[in-house]
């Protein structure tokens, strides 16, 4: 049984020997963990690549990553699931990111740096 401010976890493995991790989760920790609830996706220094499976959990049109660079870039905030083009519009507006838009994918490459002063 668990209580209030406590999480289950369970080993996924096939070699699984039932044992349940039971362990006390702060109010921060456990609001982010329900955020999914919400279709809140929220992200702290998590690398590009993590946060764009997450939107790809939520959405036909999938993001894809052409640059393994720009995969392992920290990225952090709150966005909602179903707002995939806004944050698409954050990538190319705020991180130098290009993105194309082909049919049901949306490919992300860093931008080109053309100005040495950048």
């Amino acid at each position: 049984m668990l209580h209030a401010g406590e999480r289950a976890t369970i080993p996924t493995s096939e070699v699984w020997a039932g044992t349940v991790k039971v362990e006390s989760v702060g109010p921060d920790e456990m609001e982010g963990a329900l955020s999914w609830r919400s279709r809140l996706l929220e992200f702290d220094t998590t690398p590009l690549a993590e946060v764009v499976a997450e939107f790809n959990r939520f959405n036909h049109h999938q993001l894809v990553i052409a640059d393994p660079e720009l995969a392992a870039r920290p990225f952090g905030g709150s966005f909602r699931a179903d707002n995939r083009e806004s944050f698409v519009g954050l990538l190319e507006a705020r991180f130098d990111v290009v993105a194309t838009r082909t049919g049901d994918r949306t490919i992300l490459r860093r931008a080109a740096i053309s100005d040495p002063a950048r």
